[in-house]
């Protein structure tokens, strides 16, 4: 089996950890559009075996490919993690981490099991340092008011969703040790200043 590593950089990962609906991507556009972080950060680029939408871009958005090329990549020990909703995989290759790395600051929005992969993968081969951050909502009860606010998903997927959310809370409750980041993210502008302050402190190595 072919070994995928990381390459040795002086850039650094950041990982965003939280569950679908804890706002913790657009606490991240709020922080990397600050002006001292313009050109700073890159998100990988995941592959997805699931059709293309209107205005996606192969190679932006997402790698499209044919389920046999995902479980391919997948033997070769490929992914970082890889995951199946509704049908579709989803996956977060190596290849696609080590292509930002080599240019900027790599964010990657993963669930815990990533997360918890990522960590073992560092500790072993310790030529990538990395931040692990909790964004999570004020309440489970405003997570679901958020998921049902979208109006984009079907009761079905809504219910998946907060299952999910829930294990992803349950872990966090259990391994607070964990994360180097939490952030409870019931007021967009006192988040964005902490994490503002934690990737500053991380990025300058103190």
């Amino acid at each position: 089996m072919q070994t995928h590593r990381f390459k040795p950089t002086q850039n650094k990962i950041i990982v965003l950890n939280g569950p679908s609906g804890s706002g913790k991507s657009t606490l991240f556009r709020a922080v990397t559009a600050m002006d001292r972080y313009k050109g700073y950060f890159g998100f990988s680029v995941s592959h997805t075996t699931r059709a293309p939408r209107p205005g996606e871009r192969d190679g932006t958005d997402y790698h499209f490919v044919s389920h046999d090329q995902f479980q391919a990549l997948k033997e070769q020990g490929g992914f970082l993690e890889a995951v199946e909703n509704f049908g579709n995989c989803y996956g977060t290759s190596f290849a696609a981490i080590n292509d930002v790395l080599e240019r900027k600051h790599c964010i990657l929005d993963i669930d815990y099991r990533g997360a918890m992969a990522l960590k073992d993968v560092l500790e072993r081969e310790k030529n990538v340092k990395a931040l692990f951050a909790f964004i999570s909502p004020p309440s489970v009860e405003l997570l679901e008011q958020r998921l049902r606010g979208r109006q984009t998903e079907s009761e079905e997927q809504i219910t998946k969703r907060i299952d999910t959310a829930l294990r992803e809370l349950d872990f966090f409750t259990a391994n607070k040790g964990f994360y180097d980041v939490h952030i409870v993210n019931d007021n967009l502008e006192d988040a964005v200043q902490s994490l503002d302050l934690s990737l500053r402190r991380f990025l300058s190595g103190k």
